[in-house]
This record gives C-alpha cells, structure tokens and sequence, in this order.
C-alpha cells in the first residue's frame, strides 16, 4: 500500500486535544469481613475491662437425703476480670494550592477524593489490626498503645502443632502466639477445634480463612452441595464452599485477605465487639503555607467478651 507524498500524519501533529477518562480505575480489594460481623460498643476510657464466668461442670452425684441438714455450702467461684486497650489508626495529607486549584479527572486531586481514598485504608488497617497476632500495649511516655488482636484472646479452643500458646492472663492479653511446624489445613483439625468449642459452650457460625485455605475448606466433603439454577432449567456447579454442615450446626466459610494467612478462626459473633473511644473523623488542620492539610482518626479496640465461645486453628500452610 501506498501514501500519499506530504500527508499529514496523526502524529506529526501538535495541537491534538489530550483525552483522558473521568473513571478512575481501583480494584484494590475493600471487604472486611471481621468488622463488618461483630458488634458495635462505645467507651470512654482508653483502658476498659469485662467479666467472663462460667458453670461449674455438670455432675451425676447430685443427690442429698430426704431431710438433709446443710453442712457446708458450695464454693462460690468469682468472676474473671479482662481488659484491652484502645489505639489508634491515623491517616495524614497535604495538598499544594495550585493543586486543590486546578481540574482533574475524575477529581483525582481533590480533598474529598484523597479523604474518600486514605479512609478505606484506614479501615482496612484496621481489620489487619484487630486480627494480626499482637498483644496490648498500654500507652506511655514514647510508647504507642496497641489493642490486643483477636489471636491474643484465644487459649481453651486450639489446633497448634509443637506450637508455643500465649501465656495466661488476667488482665489485658500482652503474650502471642508462635507458631509452630506448619501443617496443610484440613477437615480433621476444624473439627477437632469445633468439638472443643462446642464442649466449652460456644456455637460457632463461621470459619474465617485466609484465600488459599478458602479453596482448601472448598474441598471438605462436609460442604453442602454446590449447585444453583441458571434458568431454563440448567445449573451451575458452584466451585466454592460457603456453607459447611457440621456435627454442630451451619458454618459459614468466609475468606479474609487482611487475617494472617497462616490461621483460621472459628468464630461467635455474638461474643465479638469492637469498641470505639473515637469515632472516624476528618479534621482540616492549620495552614502553614500554600496548601490544605487534613488529618483522618479514629481510637478503636477489640473486646472478646470470652474466648471460649471460639477457635483457633494455628500453623497453616499458605501455598
């Protein structure tokens, strides 16, 4: 093919107009799964506390004489006392005023843009936080306070192999996990730990897991059939276990990509609460120059109202 002498090419030009879309394309992932579940509560200190009790176990001898005189009374057993901490998740940023100035796609440069952006990580911050393997730290002179993850809490209902478990605690937890020899996730340890679970009272309702061990859940043969209609009377074969019927009731199998990978919970959501000091908030701060500066916060912490009513599945395998 041939072109013409002297045509005037596309790029040879200057004056093009520069087209660029309004759609800002971002598919980092936002679900979180444990903050959205588990309940909500306020505070108002940065140190808070709650008490855990439980029955004594149940017996087959309790039986007296007709008439029988009381000699000496059952022992009453006190209440225990635990705690956590709060801390607190900030984001920062300030913008030029030639920037705030002029336009951008999509409002890619603007405050409310930015702000919109920085709070969904502060929330996915969050969701690490809660559940990464970290104890309390109190606040002190240099010292930045830390709100125990949900692994700190959790010591009677356990799968770990030649793992080390957090020593005991009385108040807030302040020892973690190490863990062990890593194993491949399966069926035989979620209920070996769902019968501890169920034997300490709790009644799970769902298995939080990291994404490759989401896969692995969906090979149990405990999972209900995966099927769903597509209309005209076909179905589909679902590749996924969402649901697995154990000998204790329904679970639902969750993944969480911001839980540490090597873990799975067994969870009770009703004994779960994430306790707000201060709420989510975006201050503009004092200017110091040509630009706009804007501070995010928010002084958050985790209570496990007892650790019984969950498990905790150590040491797994992630590939």
């Amino acid at each position: 093919m041939a072109v013409e002498t002297n045509t005037f090419f596309k790029y040879d030009a200057v004056g093009v107009r520069e087209q660029l879309s309004d759609i800002i394309a971002n598919i980092s992932p936002r679900e979180t799964p444990f903050m959205s579940n588990a309940k909500r509560g306020d505070l108002h200190d940065t140190y808070w506390s709650w008490q855990k009790d439980s029955l004594a176990a149940a017996v087959t001898t309790n039986q007296v004489l007709q008439g029988d005189n009381i000699g000496t009374h059952t022992a009453v057993v006190a209440t225990v006392r635990t705690g956590n901490y709060t801390e607190i998740a900030r984001k920062d940023y300030s913008i030029a005023g030639t920037t705030v100035a002029v336009k951008s796609a999509g409002g890619a440069n603007t405050p409310g843009y930015i702000a919109a952006k920085l709070g969904a990580e502060i929330k996915r911050d969050m969701e690490s936080s809660l559940l990464a393997n970290k104890g309390a730290v109190a606040a002190s002179t240099g010292v930045i306070p830390k709100t125990a993850g949900l692994p700190a809490f959790l010591r009677t209902n356990y799968s770990t192999q030649d793992g080390t478990l957090p020593d005991a605690y009385t108040t807030a937890p302040t020892d973690t996990w190490v863990d062990g020899t890593q194993r491949a996730f399966s069926e035989t340890l979620v209920k070996a730990v769902l019968l501890q679970v169920y034997n300490s009272g709790g009644d799970t309702s769902t298995c939080m897991v990291g994404p490759f061990n989401k896969q692995v859940f969906s090979t149990f043969s405990g999972i209900v059939e995966q099927m769903k209609s597509t209309g005209g009377g076909q179905v589909t074969i679902v590749g996924a276990a969402n649901v697995y019927v154990s000998d204790f009731g329904n679970i639902t199998v969750v993944p969480n990509r911001f839980q540490p990978a090597r873990t799975a919970f067994l969870l009770d959501w009703s004994k779960l609460r994430i306790m707000t000091l201060r709420p989510y908030k975006v201050e503009e701060l004092a200017k110091n120059g040509d630009n706009k500066r804007f501070m995010m916060t928010t002084e958050y912490g985790l209570q496990v109202d007892t650790d019984a009513a969950h498990g905790i599945i150590e040491g797994l395998t992630v590939s």
